[in-house]
């Protein structure tokens, strides 16, 4: 009858402790960067090893003093151009973060932005998003292209505002030519950016998911969807087309569980 007991106790004592250690493991919101690497062939030779650095779904977060963590990630990316994909800045936090981390990061790289729902709050927060943005000198690309320049050769930057409607009457077919990289918030878009031949698409918006199960992968959408295709990570369409979407920085209306907040290095590649 001891042995029982005593047995029973160990079963209990060990199942207690594991739960205990995933959710210390589950529950573990120090930031992180995540690398990917894409290859194509389209890739112009003098950006191989081009280095792309992606911030998303920031939401006015702190992160250290003066943002000193997130800047440090930033910075040990060693990135060529830093990306803003959407939700900088929302109605339910004051601006001084994203300005303090503009600050630390504006000499690092030339940053590109585009909007995410949450920029869209008010009238009033996307046009001081607009005007924190002139401040430090972030090219915007709200419906817009930018030409990148490296050695003899180019690449190409084509922004979307965030549109709550109609998606593919505000996104042009730019033709099969050159390297062309697509900025839009919601990677749900992405069933149909593939068929408009934009070499590589970056999102953010999912949050990753919200909740992360092992083998399964994010659990909800921000959009209150549950298990959304393109939640986290790199994905690639028939047509060939590259999708990354990042778990992002803020959070949202549930906890981050398995699924850290990230900072997004993506890295080039010729592939020959």
């Amino acid at each position: 009858m001891f042995r029982i007991k005593k047995y029973r106790f160990f079963i209990i004592i060990t199942i207690t402790l594991l739960i205990a250690i995933i959710l210390i493991i589950g529950f573990d919101v120090r930031l992180k960067t995540t690398n990917y690497t894409i290859e194509s062939s389209e890739l112009p030779d003098s950006f191989d090893g081009y280095r792309i650095c992606q911030i998303s779904d920031f939401h006015g977060k702190s992160f250290g003093k003066d943002e000193e963590e997130l800047i440090k990630h930033i910075k040990d990316g060693n990135p060529d151009i830093i990306i803003i994909s959407g939700d900088f800045t929302d109605d339910s936090h004051s601006l001084n973060n994203a300005s303090i981390l503009l600050e630390g990061i504006k000499d690092i790289a030339p940053i590109y932005a585009i909007s995410g729902n949450h920029e869209f709050d008010s009238e009033e927060l996307y046009q001081k998003t607009l005007e924190l943005y002139k401040e430090y000198n972030v090219n915007v690309l709200e419906d817009a292209d930018a030409k990148i320049t490296r050695g003899n050769d180019s690449i190409w930057l084509h922004g979307k505002k965030y549109l709550f409607y109609d998606i593919q009457k505000y996104v042009p077919d730019i033709g099969a030519d050159g390297y062309h990289i697509l900025l839009y918030h919601d990677p749900a878009y992405f069933l149909y950016f593939q068929y408009l031949h934009y070499d590589l698409v970056i999102g953010g918006h999912t949050h990753g998911g919200l909740i992360r199960l092992p083998f399964i992968g994010g659990l909800v959408a921000t959009t209150g969807k549950l298990f959304p295709k393109y939640d986290k990570g790199v994905f690639t369409s028939e047509s060939g087309s590259k999708l990354v979407v990042s778990a992002g920085l803020g959070d949202a209306i549930l906890p981050r569980f398995n699924n850290r907040p990230e900072v997004v290095i993506i890295t080039l590649k010729k592939y020959k």
